[in-house]
């Protein structure tokens, strides 16, 4: 519901944390085109709603437009909760109760403030909960467009609880959660480009994760490789292929290993196939299988 004014059409708030984030963008966007943005936001004040206002000068006038701004913005975010609904109601309590005494018609920053805070909380519990629920959360047999489009805006609320990751942080952590078994190969030659200091973003781990990840459903083996996982308990740590040896390789170095002339081979950990296999990662054995199944598998792709 909208304004209207408005031909804008957004969803009411159902009061659940998954729809929060789409309801707060969208809203923050109908704010902007209604003109109560700022109010919000606490660029413009909001005056008394029984101010004394001198229309007549330009700070009059710029008060009235806050006055009339807050109005609206309080009664379209009224409307826009489906209070109906039991997950809803505290939000619309929240709303409902921000009354103030300089404005107890509603006051449309402290009903927003009240919303964000009770679904973006800060608190060390939160953000603890928030971290997990970003690592911890598994491809499994997802699209993997679509789980990256969800690990993105996991990421995103864990940040804003006060996390910290990078872009590099963001795509290591892609590349740990996805099954080690099915997905094998891309994994291994992403980490080998990104510890040679090639360039490895989102959108190529995209690309090469959604290619065998088709490539598994063409062949009817997603199923049979990968376990289902649920991502709500403790469970969805574990792929179907146990995390030991498969996920410590990925992002380790060579453990100070060194070329021994006298032994005629490299005695460290090769950092790809995390075994002391007797050479360094440009000549491990194990590499070159992975590249020749790859190429094998995109030629038999056409």
């Amino acid at each position: 519901m909208s304004s209207s004014e408005s031909k804008i059409r957004i969803n009411k708030f159902n009061g659940t944390k998954e729809h929060w984030p789409v309801f707060k963008e969208q809203f923050l966007a109908f704010a902007y085109a209604e003109g109560f943005r700022d109010e919000i936001e606490g660029v413009n004040p909001i005056p008394s709603d029984s101010a004394v206002i001198d229309e007549s000068t330009d700070s009059g006038k710029r008060q009235l437009r806050s006055q009339k701004a807050n109005r609206k913005g309080y009664q379209s975010l009224l409307f826009l909760i489906d209070g109906t609904k039991a997950k809803a109601k505290t939000a619309f309590l929240k709303v409902s109760g921000a009354k103030t005494s300089d404005n107890p018609r509603g006051n449309v920053k402290v009903a927003w403030e009240e919303l964000v805070k009770h679904y973006e909380p800060k608190n060390f519990v939160s953000k603890r909960k928030l971290k997990k629920n970003y690592e911890k959360f598994l491809l499994g047999r997802k699209s993997p467009d679509d789980w990256i489009t969800e690990m993105k805006q996991r990421r995103i609320e864990y940040v804003n609880a006060g996390g910290t990751v990078t872009e590099q942080d963001f795509i290591e952590r892609l590349l740990e959660n996805v099954d080690q078994e099915a997905y094998r190969v891309e994994v291994k030659l992403l980490n080998k480009d990104m510890n040679e200091g090639k360039t490895v973003d989102i959108d190529r781990v995209t690309t090469e994760l959604t290619e065998r990840y088709d490539e598994l459903v063409e062949m009817g083996m997603l199923n049979k490789m990968i376990s289902e996982v649920n991502v709500d308990d403790d469970s969805s740590s574990s792929q179907s292929t146990p995390a030991g040896i498969n996920n410590i390789a990925m992002f380790t170095g060579n453990f100070g290993g060194r070329y021994n002339p006298k032994l005629g081979s490299f005695r460290g950990v090769c950092y790809y196939c995390n075994t002391v296999c007797g050479n360094t990662a440009a000549n491990c054995k194990k590499r070159k299988e992975d590249e020749q199944t790859k190429t094998k598998r995109s030629a038999t792709s056409f």
